[in-house]
């Protein structure tokens, strides 16, 4: 639920700073998603503030697909890992050096969206990293849809 509609100006994406690990887009993203057939996705309606009616020309993309964690602990990507005080988790700080390193073995089966196991974050905040395959980028590059948005490649190992 939110307040209203963003104002999409020329972006098509949104991410509410609240919820790190989710999207949002317009209507014309979606369709381009849709159209070019790309997996590990689909989209919820989102509702008003009160929850009675869902507003117009904004969707969640959701990302149900969860790679098994199996990241190497030891790269120049992490600064430090810990366990969440409250539920228990491991998470890690990025150190902003290098590039996130992950078994190819991970990526046999997925589709072309998919989040990390692992959690990144800081203090009490942590969220899954999402990922997009080559062809995903590629689409929503060549669309024009990616202003507001960061791509960072990552290794496979």
């Amino acid at each position: 639920r939110i307040k209203k509609v963003p104002k999409w100006g020329n972006r098509f994406f949104a991410e509410l700073n609240w919820i790190g690990d989710e999207l949002f887009l317009n209507d014309a993203a979606k369709e381009v998603l849709k159209n070019n057939n790309l997996t590990g996705i689909n989209f919820l309606g989102v509702q008003d503030k009160k929850g009675v009616e869902t507003l117009p020309n904004i969707h969640q993309l959701c990302i149900p697909y969860i790679l098994e964690c199996g990241m190497p602990e030891n790269q120049d990507y992490i600064r430090q890992s810990s366990s969440c005080p409250v539920c228990g988790r491991r998470k890690y700080v990025a150190s902003g050096i290098g590039t996130l390193q992950l078994p190819g073995r991970l990526f046999r089966e997925a589709p072309d969206f998919v989040k990390t196991g692992e959690y990144f974050g800081d203090g009490l905040y942590a969220t899954r990293t999402l990922i997009v395959s080559q062809r995903a980028y590629r689409v929503i590059a060549s669309k024009k849809l990616d202003r507001g948005l960061v791509f960072e490649p990552i290794s496979l190992v």
